[in-house]
Formats: structure tokens, C-alpha cells, sequence
């Protein structure tokens, strides 16, 4: 069996032309975004090849249309990474998007798009994919659902300082659905709330 080894960098750390793979972690209407190729049976996230002489950032963004139909998205870069097999590390870059709106999928390499409310069981990169999942998932816990900043969230370490901080229920309740009880709401997000609100 070969021995996969998964790292991740700070963006840019990898230079351009030592990139390799886009792969973009998508979701639209707060369901996970996983495509199908027409060749394979199983999941997948969205992502491929990067192009001779092709930015990796634009590799993103035309993957992400050709194996979704991705029409109206935002996009931005998470981390790079590399995958080590056998001692010969691979490079590509890790993104994530919020679709808005799809256009027809076009006819190239994926026959279907489904969406998820949690990363399937049966991927095509099993030893890969999850990681990447996760580092995303991870990240999407530190936003703050109100307003999209980094919350600070220290869930994951220690105790988080939202434990020990009182949040107006109202404030909560302002919390879209499908984001409740996933991310801290941001200390900016509380103290405006607190004084609009006096």
C-alpha cells in the first residue's frame, strides 16, 4: 500500500509554476457541493489541472464553471498543499466558493452535480479529499455568520471566549438557518448589536 502524506502551506508559499491542481470546495445554499465524472462512479470536489502558463487562481475559476456550471460565485484561496507519494510531494491550491447561481453544466468531463450536507462516503480520492473538506470546514467554523470575518473562534484549541460572553438572543436569532450553532457570531458583530440596541 502507498504511503500518502497531506501538508498544508500559507498561499503563495508554493510558487505559480509548482502548482499543479485547483480544488475548490464549494457551496451553494448552505449544502456542500460535490460532481461526478463520466468516467467514475464516485464523488468528487471540484477541481482539476492547471494549465501551461495559467495562474492557478484562473485554473479555479474555470474549473469550477466547467465541472459545476458555476455562473455567479464568489472564490478565494485557503491554503496551498501537497500530496507526498512514494517521496515525490504533488502541489496545488486549496479554494473555497459560495455559488450563487448555476448556468446549464457544460458538456466536458462531469455528467453530474449534487448537493450535500456532508462530504459523501463514496469519493474518488479517498486518501485525498477529506483533508481538504475538513481544512475548509474548519476555516468556515472561524466566520462569523452575520458578517463574514474571521471570528476568532478558539473552539478548537481551548475554550472559546464566546463561553464566557453574553450574546443577546435576538442577536442570535438574526443568524441565517443553516449557519446556527456552527460558527461564533464576531466580538464586532456583539459590542455594534449591544449598541444599537442600549
Amino acid at each position: 500500500m502507498v504511503k500518502i502524506e497531506i501538508n498544508f502551506y500559507d498561499t503563495g508559499k508554493i510558487d505559480n509554476e509548482g502548482l499543479k491542481f485547483a480544488v475548490i470546495v464549494s457551496k451553494f445554499q448552505d449544502k456542500w457541493i460535490f460532481v461526478k465524472h463520466k468516467d467514475r462512479y464516485t464523488w468528487e470536489i471540484p477541481g482539476g489541472h492547471r494549465e501551461i502558463g495559467e495562474n492557478i487562481n484562473e485554473t479555479a475559476k474555470r474549473e469550477l464553471f466547467e465541472e459545476t456550471g458555476a455562473k455567479d460565485f464568489q472564490i478565494r484561496p485557503i491554503c496551498d498543499y501537497s500530496v507526498t507519494r512514494n517521496n515525490i510531494p504533488s502541489y496545488g491550491r486549496l479554494f473555497f466558493s459560495k455559488i450563487e447561481e448555476f448556468e446549464t453544466l457544460p458538456d466536458y468531463e462531469i455528467k453530474e452535480v449534487k448537493l450535500f450536507d456532508e462530504i459523501p462516503d463514496n469519493l474518488t480520492y479517498a486518501e485525498i479529499q477529506p483533508y481538504l473538506f475538513e481544512k475548509v470546514r474548519l476555516l468556515e467554523s472561524r466566520t462569523c455568520p452575520l458578517c463574514g470575518q474571521d471570528n476568532n473562534c478558539q473552539c478548537h484549541e481551548k475554550e472559546c471566549w464566546c463561553y464566557h460572553i453574553e450574546i443577546p438572543k435576538e442577536l442570535l436569532e438574526l443568524v441565517p438557518e443553516g449557519k446556527k450553532g456552527k460558527a461564533c457570531i464576531c466580538k464586532s458583530c456583539i459590542e455594534k448589536y449591544k449598541e444599537e440596541n442600549r
